[in-house]
């Protein structure tokens, strides 16, 4: 008999055979292997619904796992419409829900009592900062550092079976071993768990305890997993106990998006679950219903180089589609600025198919130039999993000691880095200095130089020698960060601010335990001076208050107006891409040392995640995909020369060479983005097409400038103006203009992208 027959042929119509097989699996473990945008959370869904409905499973004794709370929602809702009253008793949740509700039924006998209560990220982080403060904990510390500790060490028990309670690497796992049996022994004073105690406690109590777990143990007929690829080790542990008796697990997944090693997933669990089931079932959903056929096939070149992997081949019944366009620009303002005006035009365009953007990247720095370039052209965004350039906390932090140089009494900016990085001067120092210089008119700075040098003048406070110390530690940075203002342009401020507050460092005392997260954060600081060297040399006038007036218009003025419901262009990182997508892609930044990153060269696993953090940033895409490079990019405050991709080499080895066929086909576009930057196309084969920005044509010689002396211009942030001058300047043009709000500037047109106002 074909085990797909019994699939009620009213609903199940429209599955492919691969979707039916796995829908239809009656008994035994299974790896379903699904493709991105190969339908799996239907399959899901409808493999619970006939289980109940063709199988006569009972919902109780169905187990279906998730990884957000999101996702188990759209699950419960899903199966609802299908099933109506009939789901009633079924268990759908994610992985910490799931087990609080077994220690709420069974933790009694490893200690934990039903009526327990959960501790979240901040109450955790409060509980952690409370301890640090009663064993005085050196404020190179932070409490976020020290928690995050806590948790590796949790995981590290269960996972590796090891007890450290005994042995240290080092002084920080002195500390926070120290803190962990403190901070453990008040949660369970408090009748308290943490969400790594719900995965650890219920995996001792699973495979520990199992008489009085066995309740738990036998109840489950059926368990199933989504997004295996996301598990730890210690999940995948908690769901293969739970299967142990009746062997049914099935699991959904794909090891080809396994992307967040970082936060504990484990591809080896694709390994483990074939070596402790060895019958297991596995069926492959590799039909895309998302994709076109180019985008297919670009996706499949780039992840076919990853070893180990299974064995999958993506295919789609729809359209080839629209070829893949590969664009080299001269900078990443020039990348920035094609990406606004392209979905600038898409906007203007009745081309429905077309109106949704997602412009990905591997690092969260490179969401600035797209984000100015955006709110220059009035095109509103949201980002997803990141906060905007300017609102970083280590963005704000540098500007917040540049205001302060440039004015001593913004009372603002001393609050925010008179300890950053922590100094040790306590909120009772603080707080006198602050209603002291409120109340006599003075500027923040001079208060504390005075509590400092002459504390015993009447009407000033007196303090201790720690407290003096402290605030002499700030002082003196300052007043020698304060006497450079004159003789030291932007970029050289900011390096002096990092370099006198030791803030590379402190960002490291942040994130010790998250270094992706502290390098992430530099980068950022790398970025901002980027941002800051290129004003140095674009601007005639470089002072300091206008740098700062500049960022602060891009940060706030500009910013545009954000109707959730009328956005629909998207910045994202790659990794929080996972789950979305898009009409039309544009993955930017495709030059060796972003993607793959540098931090990833010598290891050849991250490597491989790599490589598959651009297979899901390709497979976001339905209709349209635009891969980008830039020549040179902004590094440590000087412009610098960037190679391809390997990953767009890989597109052109597996027969779309460019170098070959450039000459031959080549075509001039009609259609430019911008009038400065006419664009070539270039057809390659059956699904690729490149495209280069170069300046170098469009300002030879014997090539008219755009603007003259006369032209009334618009710029996106200044307004409008006055051309007084323009001048051509190696491949750019240099023009001077009389703005009516901000005076005379001088601008370079690949970067400012004046228009002619009408």
């Amino acid at each position: 008999m074909n085990p797909t027959e019994n699939i009620n042929s009213k609903r199940y119509h429209t599955l492919n055979e691969s979707q039916k097989e796995a829908v239809s699996h009656r008994h035994g473990p299974a790896l379903i292997i699904a493709g991105p945008g190969s339908g799996k959370t239907r399959v899901i869904t409808e493999r619970i619904a006939n289980l109940i409905q063709e199988d006569n499973i009972r919902p109780w004794n169905i187990l279906a796992i998730t990884f957000t709370n999101k996702a188990a929602k759209e699950m419960q809702n899903r199966v609802d419409e299908i099933l109506g009253a009939e789901s009633r008793g079924l268990a759908i949740g994610t992985f910490h829900a799931i087990c609080a509700r077994i220690l709420r039924q069974l933790g009694e006998p490893i200690g934990i009592a039903s009526d327990f209560v959960i501790y979240d990220a901040d109450d955790t982080e409060s509980l952690v900062k409370s301890i640090m403060k009663e064993l005085n904990t050196p404020d190179r510390f932070k409490p976020r550092q020290i928690r995050n500790r806590i948790s590796t060490l949790k995981t590290m028990e269960r996972t590796q079976g090891t007890s450290y309670g005994n042995r240290s690497d080092s002084y920080l796992d002195d500390l926070s071993l120290n803190i962990k049996n403190i901070y453990d022994a008040r949660l369970r004073r408090a009748n308290a768990v943490d969400f790594d105690d719900l995965l650890n406690f219920t995996h001792i109590l699973l495979t520990e305890f199992q008489d009085a777990a066995s309740f738990i143990l036998n109840r489950f007929e059926h368990v199933l997993v989504d997004e295996f690829q996301d598990t730890n080790l210690v999940q995948y542990e908690i769901a293969r106990a739970l299967a142990q008796k009746s062997r049914n697990l099935v699991v959904v997944g794909d090891d080809d998006q396994s992307i967040y090693s970082w936060r504990a997933a484990d591809i080896e669990n694709f390994h483990r679950l074939t070596l402790d089931f060895p019958e297991a079932k596995i069926i492959s959903l590799d039909q895309n219903y998302r994709s076109t056929g180019h985008i297919l096939e670009a996706a499949q070149i780039i992840i076919n180089k990853n070893s180990g992997r299974t064995e999958k081949n993506l295919w789609t019944d729809n359209s080839k589609g629209s070829p893949v366009e590969l664009l080299t620009s001269s900078t990443a303002d020039e990348e920035a600025w094609f990406v606004a005006n392209e979905i600038k035009r898409y906007q203007n365009s009745a081309d429905e198919k077309k109106q949704g953007f997602g412009v990905l990247y591997r690092t969260n720095a490179q969401s600035r130039a797209i984000e100015d370039a955006l709110i220059s052209s009035g095109i509103p965004y949201r980002l997803v999993g990141g906060t905007r350039f300017y609102d970083r906390k280590e963005i704000k932090d540098i500007v917040a000691y540049l205001r302060l140089i440039q004015n001593e009494h913004d009372i603002v900016a001393f609050q925010r880095v008179v300890n950053t990085p922590a100094r040790g001067i306590g909120n009772k120092t603080l707080a006198t200095i602050l209603q002291t210089a409120t109340d006599t008119g003075t500027s923040p700075v001079a208060i504390a130089v005075k509590f400092v040098n002459d504390d015993a003048t009447p009407g000033m406070p007196t303090m201790n020698n720690r407290s003096k110390k402290a605030i002499q530690l700030f002082t003196s940075v300052y007043e020698h960060l304060a006497s450079m203002r004159d003789t030291k342009n932007v970029p050289q401020l900011i390096d002096a601010v990092v370099r006198e507050t030791g803030f590379k460092a402190y960002l490291n005392t942040l994130d010790k335990d998250q270094p992706d997260r502290a390098d992430s954060r530099w980068e950022n600081i790398e970025e901002f001076k980027n941002v800051a060297a290129q004003y140095n040399e674009l601007e005639e006038e470089t002072s300091l208050y206008l740098f700062l007036e500049q960022v602060a218009l891009v940060s706030d003025v500009d910013q545009p107006e954000n109707n959730e419901e009328s956005v629909n262009v998207t910045l994202t990182t790659l990794h929080s891409a996972k789950g979305l997508e898009f009409p039309v892609v544009f993955l930017v930044g495709m030059e060796e040392g972003l993607l793959p990153h540098q931090r990833s060269f010598d290891d050849e696993q991250m490597m491989e995640e790599e490589r598959r953090l651009c297979y899901v940033g390709i497979t976001r895409a339905r209709e349209q995909l635009y891969l980008t490079q830039s020549l040179t990019r902004y590094l440590y405050g000087r412009s610098t020369g960037a190679s391809a991709s390997r990953y767009l080499k890989d597109l052109q080895n597996a027969g779309l060479d460019t170098s070959e066929t450039q000459s031959a086909q080549s075509v001039m576009n009609a259609r430019s983005y911008n009038s400065s930057y006419p664009r070539k196309k270039y057809n390659l084969g059956t699904g690729l097409r490149e495209s280069h920005i170069e300046a170098t044509d469009a300002h030879r010689s014997d090539v008219a400038p755009p603007f003259k002396a006369g032209d009334k211009v618009r710029h996106g942030r200044f307004g409008t103006g006055i051309v007084i001058n323009i001048d051509q300047d190696g491949a750019d043009w240099a023009i001077q203009v009389a703005f009516e709000s901000q005076g005379v500037r001088k601008l370079y047109q690949s970067f400012a992208q004046l228009s002619l106002q009408d």
